[in-house]
């Protein structure tokens, strides 16, 4: 079939299928389809999302896309302009990490990296050494 598509004189461009959306899935369609390439994407689960996506837990709904958005947080609100996602529709607010064995951690509203090593200072529930070691292990990544 592909052969019969590739000699017909009308296909002009392809047409991909993209496998899950969750937020690669969903980057790469919005990346093909800037370049003019109809995209199909299609979803096993019950809503878009992947990893991302909102759960419910004990009655409770939650936001499960954080870990990813840290990772890749400028990409991501790059992304989310190119689709007409508004500014405000992101909550923005200081990293704040916190465990049930007491380990909080809040970045202090200084301009990066100077509120992570703030909020890293201040945590709570880590050693002096490990905070030290978190630092050390900042700097060898920015080198």
């Amino acid at each position: 079939m592909a052969r019969d598509l590739a000699e017909a004189s009308d296909v002009t461009r392809a047409d991909v299928a993209i496998v899950g959306a969750g937020y690669a899935g969903m980057a790469a369609a919005v990346a093909l389809a800037e370049r003019g390439i109809a995209v199909s994407v299609y979803e096993a689960g019950p809503v878009p999302g992947g990893r991302a996506r909102r759960v419910t837990s004990r009655g409770r709904s939650l936001d499960n896309g954080q870990h990813l958005l840290v990772g890749a947080y400028r990409e991501l609100l790059a992304l989310m302009r190119t689709v007409g996602v508004p500014e405000t529709a992101v909550l923005r607010m200081p990293l704040e990490l916190r465990y049930a064995r007491g380990f909080a951690l809040r970045a202090l509203p200084l301009p990066a990296p100077f509120g992570l090593l703030g909020g890293l200072l201040f945590a709570r529930g880590l050693p002096l050494t490990e905070r030290l070691g978190a630092v050390r292990f900042m700097r060898a990544l920015r080198a």
